[in-house]
């Protein structure tokens, strides 16, 4: 089918984005009982859903795949609304607006939702990889340098409004996995599913990292707490024991483990309340391996399992908690976005 192109992204037309973006209504209950059915969005023509998203004002959400493409969805009806051809399927929201950046070794392009082209572009920032993350006040993004003659995977911080670099953070020859600040922007974390441990900046104050060792080796995802005060990271890549390391960054040398039925954690989130901690992750069950979001009860340290219907799920790669606390979204790896109430994964937990 013909589709809407520019140089360095466009608009994919809206027939082609059809085909891309059918949509499936799951009905059924969950297999952990009457907890809930899921809504699910073929979000892409291939398998393996990445990265999802969603704006901070809660309206938009937007989903990408390995292909270059991403898509928009309407929050209040689960529509479509919009379908981008970036340079790169990595992308993050600028807070308080309705503006999506994507950075790659190919250049920089701000997407205006509100208008569907993009807001403004600029010349290629070189030797950039695909990893992004923008801090909650909307005026700084940092992303993943890719390694020159002498250099390893370091971190750049930039502003938002104008693209000039702020600060170079020395990281690492692991290839960095995942990005992301503390909500009070005073941090900056970095994992890798290369290294034994997730790397801790304070923004403007430390030149190298604090290094804080994992029981198992590589990491998948690491999230800040609401308040700032706590790092959490998954223990381990692909089939160590499904755990989740929980560091106080006042004490970071007390860590505290917690311990799930999962088989490998890929993404992490924790309730805007700061009382639990969800999961997306795959699970052994009768052999073979399961979609599956996990919620710790952050006192207690209980945890609880909710497994996804469709057997063709097989991993919950991210997940994303919306700005009302109210829904989780998961990109799966059969290229579906997946839509769960919070309500029904505490309601589990609360029950068992």
């Amino acid at each position: 089918m013909k589709a809407t192109r520019q140089n360095s992204g466009g608009i994919v037309s809206t027939a082609t984005s059809a085909a891309i973006a059918m949509c499936l209504l799951i009905l059924g209950r969950g297999s952990a009982g009457a907890y809930g059915g899921e809504l699910a969005f073929r979000a892409t023509a291939e398998n393996e859903l990445r990265h999802v998203e969603f704006s901070s004002d809660g309206k938009l959400l937007a989903s990408s795949g390995p292909a270059k493409n991403v898509l928009v969805w309407d929050t209040s009806s689960w529509k479509r609304i919009r379908a981008l051809e970036p340079s790169t399927p990595v992308f993050a929201f600028v807070p308080g607006e309705s503006t999506l950046i994507c950075i790659s070794e190919d250049g920089a392009i701000f997407w205006d939702l509100a208008a569907a082209t993009p807001k403004m572009r600029r010349e290629p920032l070189k030797d950039r990889g695909n990893l992004i993350a923008v801090a909650k006040d909307g005026k700084t993004v940092a992303t993943g340098l890719l390694p020159t003659r002498s250099a390893g995977f370091d971190i750049e911080i930039l502003g938002v409004a104008d693209l000039k670099r702020r600060a170079v953070l020395k990281a690492s020859w692991h290839i960095p996995d995942a990005l992301v600040f503390s909500p009070d922007g005073k941090r900056l974390a970095q994992s890798s599913i290369y290294s034994d441990d997730v790397l801790v900046w304070q923004i403007g104050v430390d030149e190298k990292p604090r290094a804080l060792r994992l029981p198992e080796h590589g990491c998948t995802s690491v999230a800040f707490s609401p308040d700032s005060t706590f790092v959490a990271a998954s223990n381990g890549y692909k089939g160590n024991d499904g755990s989740v390391v929980l560091w106080d960054v006042r004490s970071p040398d007390e860590p505290q483990v917690l311990e799930s039925t999962a088989t490998t954690i890929w993404s992490l989130a924790f309730a805007h309340d700061g009382s639990s901690l969800f999961a997306g992750a795959d699970a052994n069950v009768d052999g073979s391996q399961t979609a599956a979001v996990i919620i710790w009860d952050l006192k207690t340290k209980k945890s609880q399992r909710r497994l996804i219907q469709d057997k063709k799920a097989v991993a919950v790669y991210e997940i994303a908690l919306s700005p009302d606390g109210q829904t989780l979204a998961l990109a799966c790896y059969d290229g579906a976005l997946r839509i769960l109430q919070v309500s029904d994964l505490t309601r589990l937990l609360n029950d068992n």
